[in-house]
């Protein structure tokens, strides 16, 4: 009689299986390292080093094996300190470099679910709030490496409009009226300037920021308008959804 196969598995305790017994006649009853017979096949929590199995079946026939349950290097995973992100910013979760042997990996699990398809090499995830999350990878044996992270996503709005410009002046940075906005902005839906009596001079809705298209060259019907000051509200849509009316003044002169 003699043992056919067996099967180690190197999780994060040992794990052995007798797979198939050749000769003799079943049922077969089992010994791992000198302790009594049972008729499970599979021994758990082993350590590493050299373990002894005894096999007899049921008409009396005897045999032993010898088998060594290695134990592998540490399997680790650095995701990196807790960090914080501006709205509009991208991150990268995870990376092979993330693991201290990047070629033993065969799965990775990610909690919550809904990240799954941002962990991988190139994807870059947008996220627009704060989240927690946990990267556990596998290799061929079970072992996992673990780790987890915070990202912090910051919500100042970042929009820039100047308080003072002068028309006509050609200064590129200064001679027309515009709005600004930063990563976090999506798009201007509305800008509007008027005069002090309540009047629109200037109105533009639904475009990208930055762009020329929104900017006020400082004339009120094809005319230059006189020096003073002006309000302006403007509605924004951001990145995370949230839609804001911002206002203030701009100071005209010539």
């Amino acid at each position: 009689m003699r043992l056919r196969n067996i099967t180690c598995y190197g999780f994060e305790d040992g794990e052995v299986n007798a797979a198939a017994v050749v000769g003799g006649r079943s049922p077969y009853v089992f010994s791992l390292d000198g302790e009594p017979f049972v008729y499970a096949q599979t021994f758990r929590y082993l350590g590493p080093g050299q373990h002894t199995l005894s096999i007899e079946s049921a008409d009396g026939c005897h045999s032993d094996t010898s088998f060594m349950l290695s134990q592998p290097n540490e399997f680790l995973m650095d995701l990196g300190l807790d960090t914080s992100i501006h709205l509009g910013q991208n991150i990268q979760l995870w990376s092979h470099n993330s693991l201290n042997e990047p070629d033993r990996m065969a799965q990775v699990l990610v909690k919550p679910l809904e990240l799954l398809p941002m962990i991988c090499d190139t994807c870059e995830y947008h996220p627009t709030y704060s989240f927690h999350y946990t990267v556990t990878a596998l290799d061929s044996s079970g072992c996992k490496a673990v780790d987890d992270r915070t990202v912090t996503v910051s919500k100042e709005r970042y929009v820039y409009v100047p308080n003072v410009f002068n028309p006509g002046s050609g200064d590129n940075g200064n001679e027309f009226f515009n709005i600004f906005g930063g990563e976090d902005v999506v798009r201007i839906q509305l800008f509007r300037v008027v005069n002090r009596w309540g009047s629109i001079v200037h109105e533009r809705t639904d475009f990208l920021p930055n762009g020329s298209f929104s900017a006020w060259n400082g004339k009120v019907n094809g005319q230059p308008a006189n020096p003073a000051v002006f309000t302006w509200q403007a509605q924004i849509l951001f990145k995370d959804g949230e839609t804001e009316w911002k206002s203030g003044s701009v100071t005209l002169v010539r």
